[in-house]
This record gives structure tokens, sequence and C-alpha cells, in this order.
């Protein structure tokens, strides 16, 4: 493309997700490798996410969508728009959807083991899912470049091709579970409040795992936090709605609870004081839910499930 004085070199996709952006990441530098310094590489995406344009101010890739939205930057320019959406009659199914709640169980499995090989079998196992459905689910996976695929004699290996590209194209289209019930327990922080809580579901023999805030707070050391978020294994009877207060306000109320749907069980870690977490993968993506400091909590978060896979 010539405009104003310079040729770039533009890679063209019609999504902007991170998976799609991480593809074009490898073209771009082969770009920069081959066309010389005249030439100026550009991603063109329909519609930018927020994952898919950190990861191209990561690799420092210039980019534009069809939205409007721009991010630009050469010795003599600099262009940023940033927030531009123009409305879409409907969302466009994007077939396949490998981090739907069921699906997503082999994603959240994978995240969780840094460097490990696979084999379907494994994932089986580890999944509960039959073995058509996982077929399924580790070829979408690998089509968008999640993971690698390794035949190997009559077995094949499932390895992750990037920790953080599955980390956030999962974060892309999860739904954090919405709470059936708020409860409020008198207590002067959020760690007196998740103790508490714990001890009285204990009391009734109801195993609870806290998410959240305060599962940032056990992984990453994370500071205070006001609301305790969990998942019980079934929707709170009389009983538990006594023991929580519980009631049809939510306004003030420093308890939600959610309803396990199965993700809750992959990977959760009892922890040193007693207390069952979900999984650091599952406390990350749960903070996009959270209110007060969720956004610094998921940072720290991140650090550690970084760390956990730099250090394989």
């Amino acid at each position: 493309m010539e405009a104003a004085g310079r040729t770039y070199a533009v890679e063209l996709k019609k999504s902007g997700r991170s998976s799609s952006v991480a593809a074009a990441v490898f073209q771009v530098e082969h770009y920069r490798n081959s066309l010389g310094t005249d030439v100026v590489p550009l991603l063109f995406v329909d519609r930018m996410s927020p994952n898919g344009a950190a990861l191209c101010a990561e690799h420092r890739i210039d980019w534009i969508d069809a939205d409007g939205n721009a991010e630009i930057q050469l010795p003599d320019l600099r262009v940023r728009i940033r927030g531009v959406r123009r409305s879409l009659a409907s969302a466009e199914p994007e077939g396949f959807n490998a981090f739907s709640r069921t699906a997503s169980r082999v994603s959240h499995v994978l995240l969780l083991a840094p460097g490990r090989k696979w084999t379907r079998a494994e994932l089986a196992r580890e999944t509960q899912l039959d073995k058509g459905s996982l077929s399924r689910i580790i070829r979408a996976l690998s089509d968008e470049r999640y993971v690698n695929v390794e035949h190997q004699r009559r077995a094949s290996v499932i390895t992750v091709a990037s920790w953080s590209i599955l980390l956030d194209a999962w974060a892309e289209r999860y739904r954090p579970a919405k709470p059936v019930a708020f409860g409020l327990v008198s207590s002067r922080s959020g760690e007196q409040t998740l103790h508490d809580v714990e001890r009285r579901l204990s009391e009734q023999n109801v195993t609870a795992t806290f998410t959240g805030l305060p599962a940032a707070a056990y992984y990453a050391r994370f500071g205070s936090f006001r609301r305790v978020r969990l998942y019980l294994p079934q929707s709170p009877d009389i009983e538990i709605r006594r023991t929580l207060n519980v009631a049809d306000d939510v306004r003030g109320r420093n308890v939600a609870i959610c309803v396990d749907d199965g993700r809750a069980r992959i990977g959760r870690t009892v922890g040193a004081d007693g207390v069952t977490y979900a999984s650091p993968v599952l406390a990350y993506l749960d903070l996009r839910d959270e209110p007060e400091r969720a956004a610094e909590a998921a940072e720290s978060l991140r650090r550690v499930l970084r760390e956990m896979w730099i250090n394989v």
C-alpha cells in the first residue's frame, strides 16, 4: 500500500483476536527481514481486540482496523486512535468454540501443566471428555496454533504453543459464572470474611471453592480485598442462605455465591490455611467480574502464571 510517501506491506487478518494476531506476527517479522527498511510492515484487522493490541505492542507491530482505530509509531509519524466502534447488526459466529464451558476444560488442564506433553488418553482422563469431543477441541486449538500436535508412532502428543496466547484467547471468550445469590458476613476485612464463610460452610459439610480476589491474595500475596467470591457444588439451600445471610438486595453484600459447572474442580488447591482455592488460571479469569482492585490483582496473578511457565 502506498500512502503519504511511504510503502506499507500490509498483512490482512479478518479477526483481531490474539490467536489471529499471533499468526500474523510471524508473517510481519518475515516482512521486516526480507523487504528492507524502506517498507513499513502493517497489520490490518476487522476489529482489534485489547489482547491483540497488547500482542502488537509487545512485538512493536503497527496496526489499523476497520473501525478506524490505529497504532502506528515511526520515526517521524505517530498515530494513536483507540475506542472507536462501529455498530454491527449481529455478532458473527466464528465456528466451533474451543473455549465453551465444557470445551475449555482442555485449555484449563493444559495451562496448569507447564511444559508437559499430553497424550489424548491422558487429556481424556483429566477432562472427562469423550474421544470425539476431545478430538474436535484439539483440532480447533491446533488450527488456531494454540497447541502443537506431534504424531509419534500410533499416538499423538499435545503441547501448548504459547501459554500467554492460549490464556488471552480464552480470556477473550470467557464468561464468568453469574452469582446465584449474595450473602453478608460482618467482618473487618476480606480475609476475615473468607475464613468466617469457610468455617460456617464446613460446619454444614459443604466444600466451597474460593476464586477471584481471595484466590489472587493467596497465590500472589496480593493486598487487601473486601468481597469474597466462591463456587458451591449446588445452589445454596435454605440453611446455607440463612448461614450466609442471603437476601434479595445485593447492595453492600460481601459474599458472591456461584454454582460450579465443572470448571472449579480442575486444579483447585487446598491452601496452608485449610481453604480450598480455584486454580490460578480460573482465578485470573474470574477477576474480570470482580470490583475493587481486580485489574491490579490480575497483573499479580499473571506474574505467578508466567513464573510457572518460565521455570519449567
